[in-house]
């Protein structure tokens, strides 16, 4: 209940990103009843590759079964979901206190404080109360359970007790992770700290202990093998990762910079030093390029050597700063995710709290401390770190609120100016009379000023020619922007973004518009369907026949349109006084079948 409460005032935001394609514009969770059916639809329909992340989609599909798309049930539910969560922590962390030879008074009582200085985090709101990310939150949980349980079988195995229904329990709980989020494959590794620290691999039965080493050497050897005989080649890129402006080098020498933001966040949760938004973090060209690049890699390294120099002086300490960074080796690694995501701490922020606790009970012993004021200590650093989590999520319970700290927070990131856009534009109700419509324009126009600011140029060229005031700089704007930005899914979306308006409102330009569909096109390769409705739109717009030719039969050819539906788009070609056009299109494709 205390780790609940300083996110209440954030209930009342909306659905943001990528909730819109997880949630509001997936129909396979929008299920009308519980059914073996609908279930396995909505445990398949994951966007990101069908069939991954079930449990996290399941649960979705259950909340829009209960509540509709009601995004404060789905809050409640994140709500829910980080309370249970609290609870499994405490668990796990008095075992471990236990383990490092705390007494029992002690260890519950220093596992309360930890867990709820975990839980009123402040780096905790976009966890929770971002709804997709119950994805990372209930990993977190079963990951939680299943360590708890791991410590609890080799306790008893240490013991000489009954482990088996231990060992059957974190089987099933990694099981449940692994079907939340794909990162609970480094539950392995987190034993594995808890066994160099703790435990130490000891057993009632030495050849058991010496198995237990020889299994996890075994373990490490093939993951470093996987690691550096599949992942690195599949994933390493000299130029730059699709869609990206960045090179693998590049990526894991700004996830040095990344790593030391977060670690500075954990230590000091000031709602001014979380944006959110990250879009406007420059990559690092060079251990020098920019400085803090070398500076952040030397901290890392510190930590982790003074972390290995007090495994056996201090193993919670060690544990702890050991856990952050072993949370972070999927995403500070190779693979071209996005440079800096704050839910990424959502697990590592546990490592970083155990560390902190160590040294501070370390502190206070050392100076002695009469008790009254350790806790009035530790009560204060609670006290400020929930306060910095209610001031958090007041910000989020309201979009337009959320969007304006943003743009204050990080005014470079396009995100920002983007999702003030929006903010006002869903105020104005799509209505060019209202202020807030203004305002929206004026959002965009503000963005559109930033490098690379291309969906905020075409944003005001959309909003612009629905109030009337869109002029041919505007466009010309939006055009330049395109030849250079680099093309990542906002970017290259932009061409059919401007389409779909402009196939609604004749009073887009279409010569303009046709021409931010050849540049998207020309420098992406896009997807079959989008070819298709550029196709129908330069079929509808005036003495274009040469380019509708073109775009449908780069989007009829494609083997992921149906027979039948390339068929019903040929017949539609007919129907629309384009005869010569269809057949033309269906001799092309016979031969473009022969070549292939």
């Amino acid at each position: 209940m205390i780790a609940c409460l300083p996110f209440l005032p954030g209930l009342s935001g909306g659905f943001l990103f990528d909730d819109k394609p997880n949630i509001v514009q997936n129909f396979g969770v929008q299920i009308a009843g519980i059914d073996h059916y609908s279930l396995w639809a909505a445990a398949k329909s994951f966007p990101g590759g069908p069939g991954l992340r079930p449990l996290s989609m399941l649960s979705f599909a259950l909340d829009f079964w209960l509540f509709g798309l009601d995004p404060v049930a789905f809050k409640l539910t994140n709500l829910l979901v980080h309370a249970i969560t609290c609870i499994a922590l405490t668990g796990l962390v008095r075992r471990l206190l236990l383990l490092a030879n705390c007494s029992q008074r002690d260890a519950r009582l220093y596992a309360f404080g930890l867990a709820v200085a975990w839980g009123t985090h402040a780096l905790q709101v976009s966890s929770v109360l971002y709804v997709v990310q119950r994805m990372q939150t209930m990993s977190t949980l079963f990951v939680v359970l299943a360590m708890s349980a791991y410590v609890q079988a080799r306790q008893a195995q240490i013991d000489g007790a009954a482990q088996h229904k231990f060992w059957l329990r974190v089987l099933l709980f990694w099981g449940l992770a692994l079907a939340c989020k794909e990162d609970a494959v480094l539950l392995p590794g987190f034993t594995l700290l808890i066994e160099l620290t703790l435990l130490h691999f000891r057993a009632k039965v030495t050849p058991v202990g010496a198995m237990l080493q020889r299994g996890y050497l075994l373990l490490v050897v093939a993951g470093v093998s996987f690691f550096l005989g599949i992942v690195l080649p599949h994933f390493w890129v000299e130029s730059s990762y699709p869609g990206r402006d960045f090179n693998t080098l590049e990526r894991l020498l700004t996830q040095g910079r990344v790593l030391a933001v977060y670690v500075r966040q954990v230590v000091w949760p000031a709602p001014d030093g979380l944006p959110f938004y990250y879009d406007n973090l420059l990559p690092s060209r060079g251990l020098l390029d920019p400085v803090s690049t070398t500076w952040s890699i030397v901290l890392h390294f510190g930590l982790i050597l003074w972390a290995l120099l007090w495994r056996r002086v201090r193993p919670l300490f060690a544990l702890g700063i050991l856990l952050f960074y072993a949370g972070h080796s999927i995403t500070s690694n190779v693979v071209g995710l996005e440079l800096a995501f704050e839910h990424r701490n959502h697990f590592p922020l546990f490592g970083l709290l155990l560390a902190i606790g160590d040294l501070l009970h370390a502190f206070m012993e050392r100076l002695s401390l009469r008790p009254w004021i350790a806790v009035a200590v530790c009560l204060l650093i609670l006290a400020g770190n929930a306060a910095a989590t209610g001031m958090r999520a007041y910000i989020w319970g309201n979009p337009l609120r959320l969007a304006l700290h943003g743009t204050v927070v990080a005014p470079e990131s396009i995100r920002a100016w983007s999702a003030l856009c929006r903010a006002n534009y869903d105020l104005s109700q799509g209505r060019p009379e209202s202020p807030y419509f203004q305002a929206a324009i004026k959002a965009c126009a503000e963005g559109g000023r930033l490098p690379g600011a291309a969906t905020m140029l075409a944003n005001m060229v959309i909003l612009k020619t629905l109030n009337g005031t869109v002029n041919q700089s505007d466009w010309n704007a939006l055009i330049v922007a395109l030849q250079s930005v680099a093309m990542n899914v906002e970017n290259s979306s932009i061409a059919i973004n401007l389409v779909r308006n402009a196939l609604r409102n004749p009073d887009f330009d279409e010569g303009n518009v046709l021409r931010v569909v050849a540049i998207v096109s020309g420098r992406k390769e896009l997807p079959a369907e989008d070819f298709l409705e550029f196709g129908h739109y330069a079929l509808m717009s005036k003495s274009r026949d040469n380019l509708a030719y073109v775009y449908l039969f780069k989007g009829l050819r494609s083997d992921s349109v149906a027979s039948e539906r390339k068929v019903r788009i040929l017949e539609e070609v007919r129907r629309l006084g384009h005869s010569g056009m269809a057949h033309r299109l269906e001799v092309e494709l016979k031969l473009d079948r022969r070549r292939q």
